[in-house]
């Protein structure tokens, strides 16, 4: 990979717990790349890349740890140096949205909704999930949302960035 070609830090950590981590790396715009790792990256053996994510701007990751495993996070560029601020928690809380169970509620029509993201809400729900749409958006992370009608209504929903992320709607 070219990310990792430029000078990097590396963080460490043993975990305490099982579960899942969230890892927040603010870069200012950067094209920039961050590697989660299990087991030391430069040995010849024994290491499993967890997550990664490469790209500009800021990134938002989800990761699962073991209790005991030692765990490097690699936060590298393509060529230059950069400033940036990372955020690690444990474990990750029930986010809004992450279910039926607890979706997002619209209480009003017209609704406007912008920079959402799926980051780190699993994929609870696929093609073979009761009542499924049959489509291949079933197979990511998903995002829940909830509106109660109280009469007959036609709705329209608009999802932007469809195009360009791979991201659909059900």
């Amino acid at each position: 990979n070219s990310f990792l070609g430029g000078e990097d830090e590396v963080f460490y950590f043993t975990a305490t717990g099982t579960g899942t981590i969230t890892i927040k790396v603010n870069t200012a715009g950067v094209n920039s790349s961050v590697y989660v790792y299990d087991g030391c990256p430069t040995a010849c053996s024994g290491t499993t890349c967890v997550t990664s994510k490469t790209g500009t701007g800021d990134k938002t990751m989800c990761a699962s740890v073991i209790t005991g495993h030692t765990y490097y996070i690699v936060i590298d560029s393509k060529s230059i140096c950069f400033t940036y601020g990372i955020a690690i928690t444990f474990p990750v809380v029930s986010l809004p949205g992450a279910t039926c169970a607890s979706p997002v509620s619209i209480s009003t029509l017209p609704t406007l909704i912008n920079q959402e993201s799926t980051e780190c809400y699993g994929d609870d729900y696929t093609n073979a999930s009761l009542g499924s749409c049959g489509t291949s958006y079933e197979s990511g992370e998903d995002k829940v949302y909830r509106y109660t009608a109280t009469g007959p209504i036609c709705l329209s929903i608009t999802l932007s960035g469809a195009s360009t992320n791979n991201i659909g709607c059900q």
